[in-house]
């Protein structure tokens, strides 16, 4: 079996794989929705993939944004007024 998808041509190999149940009803919807199978959209989700790994993020990496909104600041962000204050900052370390 193989799938088209533009100038690319995806051929098939068996696998199993186990899925929790929302998953495979979030595929099985997208499948739907495209009018393909579920096959084709889980192929198409991988060609995305880096091709070797090289390019994929490490563990420390993917996570590092972990508790970036946890500042305890309730203020509205305000750009200037930060950039005004790092600026002080820098000034005041003669930086």
């Amino acid at each position: 079996m193989a799938y088209e998808k533009g100038p690319r041509r995806l051929a098939a190999m068996p696998m199993t794989v186990d899925l929790p149940p929302d998953v495979v009803r979030r595929l099985e919807a997208e499948a739907a929705r495209r009018g393909v199978v579920v096959d084709q959209v889980i192929a198409e989700l991988a060609a995305g993939l880096p091709e070797d790994g090289a390019d994929a993020p490490t563990r420390s990496q993917r996570l590092s944004f972990i508790g970036i909104g946890a500042s305890g600041d309730t203020r509205p962000f305000d750009s200037r007024r930060e950039r005004d204050e790092l600026a002080s900052r820098k000034l005041a370390d003669g930086i």
